[in-house]
């Protein structure tokens, strides 16, 4: 798993979707999110996004974006998946944002500091 932080006050860029949306920016973004094939289906994603999640918090918090894909109803070939399913970051409390794409959505979560 990758996990971008930016800069606290970082202007609008072509790096940042949700900047220039008509609200604020992300302060993190997960970018990438892979598991092998052999372990897919045994809650490795989930581990990782739990902990990465964690880290967040640990480190000050705020606006968490990804970039995903929906599965629902549908076989997404893998290299779509690169920051793990809509679905399974719905579950850890990220909301729809904007589409992106056919089945491609930012979603995002403020995720409170400890």
């Amino acid at each position: 798993m990758l996990v971008h932080r930016f800069p606290p006050g970082a202007p609008p860029g072509g790096d940042q979707p949700s900047r220039g949306q008509g609200g604020p920016g992300p302060d993190w973004r997960i970018t990438c999110f892979y598991v092998d094939k052999k372990h897919r289906g045994q809650g490795v994603a989930r581990a990782a996004l739990e902990g990465a999640l964690d880290q967040i918090a640990h480190a000050g918090g705020g606006l968490v974006e990804a970039i995903s894909e929906v599965t629902t109803g549908r076989e997404a070939p893998g290299r779509f998946l690169f920051s793990a399913t809509v679905e399974l970051l719905e579950q850890f409390g990220f909301a729809r944002g904007r589409q992106v794409g056919k089945h491609a959505w930012i979603v995002s979560k403020v995720v409170d500091p400890v």
